[in-house]
């Protein structure tokens, strides 16, 4: 989601991590992020503001936790 509000972009981005083997569900996790930046070169920086939140949740998402379910 990408908003305008009050002089700033507001950027949201989010996705549902799920790790299958077969059609069994070994791990899923729910990651989002938001960013929120002032206007300072209209379009763009709104274009900036939503690549930055996904950039977030990608980097956010554990992999290592979600492998580490497997050895459990």
């Amino acid at each position: 989601m990408l908003d305008f509000n009050f002089g700033k972009w507001i950027g949201e981005a989010g996705y549902v991590l799920r790790m299958k083997k077969g059609q069994e569900l070994l791990c899923e996790d729910s990651i989002s992020e938001r960013v929120t930046r002032m206007n300072v070169w209209g379009f763009g920086s709104g274009e900036r503001v939503i690549s930055e939140a996904f950039a977030k949740a990608v980097n956010r998402a554990n992999l290592s936790a979600c492998l580490s379910r497997l050895e459990e």
